[in-house]
């Protein structure tokens, strides 16, 4: 189940108008990405398993859930959408591909915002949430100290 801390800090989204659709049922991530991320904190994975939908009030910002890993979601933007665009931008670069993968592998999105052009948030292996926009999407500022702080700050 999720842990009270987490309920809490949807609740304070919800009443500022974010979209929350609870799971009806709670899922495990899908094996290529549990396989991909073996190290994903458990705050991060019971929130993905236990929530369906949220969303900012203007639709511009959503942390990615459960549906979004199964594609199951109907948002335009697949969950890995930035690697998938720098993956284009490489083109033939061999090099280039390994450490876009490579970047990516270390880092696993969690929410991404269209706001103020192309920006998304990610969990690092070492617990961190770091945030990137396009065009450069590898190139990255922390942004908070783990996933519950994450939760706390994409309100302000």
């Amino acid at each position: 189940h999720m842990s009270p801390k987490i309920e809490n800090e949807i609740n304070s989204l919800q009443s500022l108008d974010w979209k929350y659709e609870k799971s009806s049922n709670a899922s495990v991530l899908p094996e290529f990405v549990a396989n991909r991320y073996p190290w994903i904190f458990s705050d991060a994975k019971e929130f993905i398993a236990e929530v369906d939908t949220l969303v900012s009030p203007d639709e511009k910002m959503w942390i990615l859930t459960g549906k979004d890993f199964r594609n199951e979601s109907k948002s335009t933007f697949s969950w890995n959408e930035f690697e998938i665009q720098s993956l284009q931008a490489a083109g033939e670069d061999q090099s280039e591909i390994d450490t876009v993968k490579s970047f990516w592998d270390k880092h696993f999105p969690i929410a991404i915002s269209v706001e103020d052009g192309y920006v998304y948030y990610a969990l690092c292996e070492n617990g961190t949430i770091v945030t990137g926009r396009g065009p450069e999407f590898e190139q990255t500022t922390i942004f908070a100290e783990n996933y519950l702080d994450f939760l706390k700050k994409i309100i302000v």
